[in-house]
């Protein structure tokens, strides 16, 4: 009879093995990428809005010389659609604009025969009361248009009924969304100020979220930020012109209320300078972080592995004394019983 041990030659499992650790360096190498990648697109971001700055406050040649197309694009859900069709036009009166003489502390009137002559929910920009409205905001100190403005108008009364409030001044006040510059046309029969630049912008109200209102501004404040991915605190006053349709980036056609005044206040939104130190200084402190870890796991696998070769080496060693101790039992002669009854049989069973 042959006795049989088993050898246990495989150390236990350690806690952290290797292919772990591998994993555990890659993902901390991917997310030191990204977090690059984001301080690269961070430092693009202001290097274009910089350069948008300096590009519409030095020349006009970044600025269009055309009708601006729509800076609304990307405007997409919950601006609503232009579904009813436009009411047709009388003949506009002829004449050329004046520019408004502005009395102390008096308003010029809105010339409201001009106004009769818009066609909502169109993408057309009639001349004449356009010009109007802006010569009118522009010719007026941005305190007294304030001081006029009504706070009962809101998006919705603009959208249901907007020949009631045609002309109307009205203040809103929330975040701009986007602000693009454009050249005018030179005609002086439509623009007798010579306005060289003029701005188009989206504004949400806390009313009208989402939906924007289409601001036009005939100058900004010196340092206000010019492009699409803008988001400044402001407050506004300027006349209801019309319900305007622009085209979204979806293709649909929708429409928006504009108005033309000046902004009121502004304040700038908070530009982090150090906002490309600090991204270094997490990447570098999440490098710092992970070396860490893996080192303390590398030091515990150590442990770990020298704890399981003296616990194989026991095993082997009280394998090697049980093998031993098996084959001395091997060598030793043990009569056998039986045959020793076969020979010597009990004296019953003697004749």
């Amino acid at each position: 009879m042959r006795l049989r041990f088993g050898r246990r030659d495989a150390a236990p499992p350690m806690p952290f093995s290797g292919r772990y650790l591998t994993r555990l360096f890659i993902m901390s190498g991917f997310c030191v990428v990204a977090i690059v990648a984001l301080n690269v697109q961070s430092l693009r971001e202001r290097r274009d809005r910089k350069l948008e700055r300096e590009n519409a406050g030095a020349s006009g040649r970044q600025i269009q010389t055309a009708i601006a197309p729509s800076p609304f694009g990307e405007l997409g859900m919950g601006v609503i659609f232009s579904d009813d069709q436009p009411k047709q036009i009388d003949e506009i009166p002829s004449g050329s604009l004046q520019v408004p003489d502005v009395e102390s502390g008096v308003l010029p009137p809105v010339d409201q025969q001009l106004m009769l002559h818009v066609a909502d929910k169109t993408s057309d920009r009639s001349k004449r009361p356009y010009y109007h409205l802006i010569a009118l905001a522009a010719a007026a100190p941005s305190d007294l248009l304030e001081k006029h403005a009504r706070r009962d108008i809101t998006f919705k009364k603009l959208w249901e009924d907007p020949e009631k409030y045609r002309g109307e001044l009205v203040y809103l006040k929330g975040y701009l969304r986007g602000l693009q510059p454009w050249r005018p046309t030179d005609e002086e029969y439509f623009n007798p100020a010579k306005f060289e630049t003029l701005y188009d912008g989206y504004l949400i109200t806390q009313d009208s979220r989402p939906n924007p209102f289409i601001i036009v501004v005939p100058r900004i404040a010196d340092g206000m930020p010019i492009g699409s991915n803008i988001s400044e605190n402001i407050s506004f006053a300027g006349y209801f012109f019309k319900l305007w349709n622009y085209q979204a980036a979806d293709g649909t056609i929708r429409s928006a209320p504009l108005l033309i005044g000046q902004i009121v206040t502004w304040t700038p939104a908070p530009h982090y300078e150090g906002t490309a130190q600090m991204s270094t200084y997490l990447a570098v402190a999440f490098i710092v972080l992970v070396v860490s870890v893996g080192g303390a796991i590398w030091v515990i696998n150590r442990r770990n592995m020298r704890q399981a070769g003296v616990s194989v080496a026991a095993t082997e060693e009280s394998d090697s004394a049980a093998r031993e101790g098996l084959a001395e039992l091997e060598k030793m002669q043990i009569p056998d019983p039986i045959a020793a009854l076969e020979r010597d049989p009990p004296p019953s069973e003697r004749t």
